[in-house]
Parts: C-alpha cells; structure tokens; sequence
C-alpha cells in the first residue's frame, strides 16, 4: 500500500494502480469522499478495484462507560494537537494554531476518534462500514487498555470481524482480529507519549 492524504498523493497513486493507506486523522467523511476518488481515479486510469483491501487507519478508544472512553479519547487528541499542531512545531499552513474559534481536540473527538464501549465502537464501525465503505480496519489505540481488548485473544473485539452475511454486518468468531486478514493487519499503538507497532 501506499499511504495517501492529499488528492495529488491519491491522483499519484491511483494513476500507477497502487493500493492506498488512508491516514487516521481525517475525519470520516473525508475519508469517504477520498476512497471514493481514488476509486474514480483509478478506473479513469484503467486499472481495477476488484479484490483490492485499502486499510483505513482510524484512532480508537475504548472503555467500560463511555465516558471513561470519551476520557482517553480527550486525551489522545490534546497529545496528538500538541505534537502536530503545536505553535513550538511552526506548522506548515497554519498561521495561528491558537486562534480563536478553533478546537481541534473538539474535532478529533466529533468527527474522527472511534470511541465508547466495546458494543458502542462496534456499532460505530458498522455504521462507518455502511457510510464510507470501511472494510479494512486498521486501529490505532489511544491507550494500553484499548490495545489490550482489540489484541487479547480473548478479547470481546477480536472476536468480531466485519461481515456481510448477517442483517446487522456482524458475526462473531474467536480469535479473528477486528482487521481482516490475520497475517496483515497491525495494531498501532499511539498512547499519548509513545508510538510503536505491534504486528
């Protein structure tokens, strides 16, 4: 895969018939506006759609209420503002980070972070599923509790899988990663501080 954000990185892409990465920062309309560009780009480029998993990449948080998930959800994006967004960064394009009006740990809690309880999150991502197309889900936890339900063999979200045999999206199976395809799908864990990967 290709990681891609910009509609020029996807025009790149799309046009020498390369699979995408779509980033975990955008919100989910965007994304789904985005997928389905680069699913226009790469017919008019002549190449095919069939058979091809694009991961999208979605920050996730998970606890036992949902205001305790809401929580470190807060807190993930206030850690992911200050590391991108901060004015000590002098990031490119953004001429005042602390104007007024402006929120984005708002943003990153409204319009991008999955988060809530376990059912809560996989109602969320069935719904995303249904609206843009979400298939592949790439998760990257905002926390060491919500790395360990979505790894944990035992976990209540690994053993759910997207599907599209049941009425509702959802059959449960043991053991499946909430990603497809075991052997490819990673789990990146963002607590605030740190990042790693796990495979």
């Amino acid at each position: 895969w290709m990681a891609a954000t910009s509609e020029s990185a996807i025009d790149w892409a799309a046009g020498r018939g390369f699979s995408i990465l779509m980033d975990p920062h955008a919100a989910h309309r965007d994304i789904g506006r985005k997928r389905q560009y680069y699913f226009e780009k790469l017919k008019a480029a002549g190449h095919s759609a069939e058979g091809r998993e694009l991961p999208i990449a979605r920050l996730v948080a998970l606890g036992d209420t949902a205001e305790e998930a809401r929580e470190t959800a807060r807190a993930g994006a206030q850690w992911i503002v200050d590391s991108y967004f901060g004015a000590q960064h002098n990031p490119v394009g953004i001429t005042d980070p602390n104007a007024p009006g402006v929120d984005r740990v708002q943003r990153y809690l409204d319009e991008v972070i999955v988060h809530g309880t376990v059912e809560s999150v996989l109602e969320q991502i069935g719904r995303l599923r249904e609206e843009i197309g979400l298939d592949y889900l790439l998760a990257a936890p905002l926390s060491h509790k919500t790395f360990g339900l979505l790894t944990a063999p035992t976990g209540a979200v690994t053993s759910r899988r997207l599907s599209t045999d049941t009425s509702s999206g959802w059959r449960s199976e043991t053991s499946v990663p909430l990603a497809r395809g075991s052997s490819r799908s990673h789990v990146l864990c963002s607590s605030p501080g740190r990042q790693r990967e796990q495979p």
